[in-house]
């Protein structure tokens, strides 16, 4: 029979450590990866389910040994046995308090039994220096003075955890960032593939233990996730999300360019927004966190927008075939995003959409100055001009007709700008909406006026009115549904019998009242 031996340098490991549940030396060391002492109980349960050997050979004060898993029934039940051979040859049994179902509910995937062993090798690694090795052998070997080993029967699907060790450990895995607390970053090993996050170098969440199964950026080895007993994280939705955040975010001691193979590996793979595949990356499903879990006073957090916008100017506007210079962020959730291009345009700004997530994400490290909002806030530099004879006259009617609709008109100064190469796609513009310190003013372009456009004039003079009004931008829904209202409005104003409304309404109200 083969087995997978598992070897690191130990000094006497006692048999008790072995049996009695709840027995942890590790408990307290944040370098190691066993904090709870059951793993070593459950996994070899586990495996004796399946019908396969965990071998337990190592020394204590009574000498060398080497430790198994039987079964034996005791009144109906089967009970778990530690058999012991000493390196004299004589076997003794001992009766556990653990039945053949003991974990059963939570330890239910090979790889937990390889974990296991390998990760108490690893955290000797971690906490004495200790070496560790994994071999395929022919049998059992007689105990080592200074080893301690775990023989685990090499079955195929123990194998096939050796054989992909870069899916269950990153240990090997070459990181293309790491922040100053350790956490590191992975580029995916194949393509489309769900999450995988380790812990330590251990795979706590994952396709192999049944985590998401949407397309992931990247992989991750986080020093600080919560844990259950079997290794696995507790709650991937929050506690882990922020902490993939704050690996972003966390740019104390970053080296300048450090960031740079992350970015380049977003922008390669167009997984900065999530439109590129049905239900968008991993990632950006928690957009509360790209906003709110940045902000510890641990972490500085000024460096990944600021180099994000940097590499988008210069490696990827230069090959985008347009006349703008600049480039402004926006949320991909916007309604209309067509209609909020014309007035990027103006500006000679090159919108990039992405998602939600990114868009936090970039706000809070150092982008802010360059998202939609900011950008579409900034001073209007198109000169107006003075309308006088007719085209005073004609633009003057098209102002009473919207008065007569919405007197709100009234409360804002509206101007006329003159037509120029940057603003001729456009039919006016609201200024200063979002200022305290400045007079909001409504534009409309010249060349509605020497059109003649009275019904584009009027058009414009609304739309811009409902943006004064709700504070709202192009392409939102609070500012389609002021469009909405205001049809709605028109409709009941100029298409329907009032008097009959007015029953109906009050026929309603004595029937709900008779029903209560």
């Amino acid at each position: 029979m083969k087995y997978i031996k598992i070897t690191n340098d130990a000094g006497l490991v006692p048999r008790l450590h072995l049996e009695l549940l709840g027995v942890s030396t590790k408990r307290d060391n944040d370098d190691t990866i066993g904090q709870f002492g059951s793993g070593t109980k459950f996994a070899p349960i586990y495996a004796l389910r399946q019908g396969w050997e965990w071998i337990n050979v190592g020394n204590d004060r009574h000498g060398g040994y080497a430790m198994k898993y039987v079964i034996a029934d005791n009144e109906g039940i089967d009970v778990v046995q530690f058999q012991y051979q000493d390196n004299d040859g004589r076997i003794t049994t001992k009766d556990s308090s653990y039945s053949m179902g003991a974990g059963e509910l939570g330890w239910d995937h090979p790889f937990q039994i390889f974990r296991e062993a390998f990760a108490n090798a690893l955290d000797a690694h971690y906490e004495f220096g200790a070496n560790y090795s994994v071999e395929l052998v022919d049998s059992v070997e007689p105990p080592e003075e200074g080893k301690f080993s775990v023989y685990l029967t090499a079955v195929d699907e123990l194998i096939e955890v050796v054989d992909n060790f870069d899916k269950f450990f990153s240990l090997d895995r070459k990181p293309i960032f790491e922040d100053d607390k350790g956490n590191k970053i992975y580029e995916k090993l194949t393509g489309k593939e769900g999450p995988r996050i380790y812990h330590k170098g251990v795979l706590v969440y994952g396709p192999e233990l049944d985590g998401s199964d949407a397309q992931s950026i990247f992989d991750y080895d986080l020093t600080r996730v919560t844990l259950n007993e079997e290794r696995r994280l507790k709650d991937i939705s929050t506690n882990e999300m922020y902490a993939i955040a704050r690996v972003f975010s966390n740019n104390e001691n970053h080296t300048p360019g450090a960031l740079v193979p992350v970015i380049e590996s977003i922008v390669d793979k167009i997984a900065y927004n999530s439109l590129s595949s049905a239900h968008g990356y991993w990632e950006w499903n928690f957009s509360y966190a790209w906003a709110g879990g940045m902000y510890d006073e641990e972490y500085e957090v000024d460096g990944f927008g600021v180099e994000f916008h940097r590499y988008v100017e210069k490696f990827i506007l230069p090959n985008i075939k347009t006349d703008r210079n600049r480039i402004a962020f926006v949320a991909e959730d916007l309604i209309d995003f067509e209609e909020l291009d014309l007035t990027f345009a103006e500006k000679q700004v090159h919108p990039i959409q992405v998602s939600a997530g990114m868009y936090n994400l970039l706000n809070a490290t150092g982008a802010s100055e360059h998202m939609d909002s900011a950008v579409m806030g900034e001073e209007f530099d198109t000169p107006f001009t003075t309308l006088s004879g007719d085209d005073l006259k004609f633009f003057a009617f098209a102002i009473g007709l919207v008065v007569n609709y919405d007197t709100d008109l009234l409360n804002y100064k509206i101007r006329v700008m003159k037509e120029q190469r940057n603003n001729r796609h456009i039919d006016g513009k609201a200024l200063n909406i979002s200022s305290d310190d400045k007079e909001t003013i409504i534009c409309v372009n010249q060349r509605l006026v020497d059109g003649r456009k009275m019904e584009r004039i009027v058009a414009t003079l609304v739309h811009e009115l409902d943006h004064c009004i709700t504070g709202a931008r192009d392409g939102s829904r609070t500012f389609r549904e002021a469009g909405d209202k205001r049809i709605g409005k028109l409709l009941l104003n100029h298409y329907c019998d009032k008097t009959e409304l007015i029953q109906m309404t009050n026929d309603t109200k004595i029937e709900s009242d008779d029903d209560e």
